[in-house]
């Protein structure tokens, strides 16, 4: 398991979760709490992002990894969770994630990477 970690770590990119960055890969380190709803954002291998929303990141983000996600995680191999926010609801989930699918969303997502990649001082890294 650690060469994977290892393998992973130079890879992954800064992630924003309520205005904090943080970087993601191990999906041990993502909540796994069933309580609430996700909307998340994983970069994939060829530079792509795919938008989903569960209320079992971990578990979601392990499914992406392992083939049994969506069909663009199938072809586009996941790398790490750049983003995600935590919903009361399963409908706010929904609302949010058709935003990041539509051109604004879109763009604000690139924008809250780019920043996140500039601004050291709030990058919180995930210890391996």
């Amino acid at each position: 398991m650690k060469s994977k970690k290892s393998s992973l770590k130079s890879t992954c990119l800064p992630a924003g979760r309520g205005g904090k960055l943080m970087k993601i890969c191990d999906p041990y380190k993502l909540p796994n709490s069933t309580l609430v709803w996700y909307v998340y954002v994983i970069l994939c291998d060829d530079g792509s992002l795919y938008k989903g929303f569960t209320n079992n990141l971990r578990e979601r983000y392990i499914q992406h990894n392992t083939g049994k996600g969506a069909k663009h995680t199938k072809s586009h191999k996941p790398i790490a969770v750049v983003y995600y926010e935590e919903k009361p609801s399963e409908e706010e989930a929904v609302k949010r994630e058709k935003y990041f699918k539509s051109g604004s969303g879109r763009e604000w997502l690139k924008k809250e990477l780019v920043k996140g990649r500039k601004d050291n001082e709030q990058i919180r890294t995930v210890d391996y």
